[in-house]
């Protein structure tokens, strides 16, 4: 998690480069041990970087989750960016995107 801006991969990607207000950080990914997995542990994650993105002064967060097919659960290890449902908790909205496009979802402080 860092600046949007501070990630060159934004500005070179055709799906995640959205024009964003300047102050906007990013989550990117999440790292959680198999072991540790379906315990809320990527929700604390997400809320401690929220927690941390505020008290830098950011302006907002976005993730940009993947989004499990609805015949099955997607593993774990296509799952790294997280699912829209951690974000949608989190009081993350969905922005608006042409269908079939990768979601992002953005918490405005």
């Amino acid at each position: 998690m860092a600046p949007k801006e501070d990630f060159a991969y934004f500005n070179r990607s055709r799906v995640l480069n959205v024009t964003s207000s300047l102050g906007t950080w990013s989550v990117t990914c999440f790292y959680v041990a198999a072991k540790w997995r379906d315990k809320g542990v990527a929700a604390a994650l997400l809320r401690e970087a929220m927690a941390f993105a505020k008290r830098d002064k950011a302006a907002a967060v976005e993730g940009y989750p993947v989004v499990p097919s609805s015949q099955r659960k997607i593993p774990a290890a296509f799952a790294w960016t997280g699912v829209p449902g951690l974000f949608a908790k989190a009081g993350f909205k969905k922005l608006k995107r042409l269908a079939g496009v990768r979601p992002i979802y953005r918490l405005d402080f």
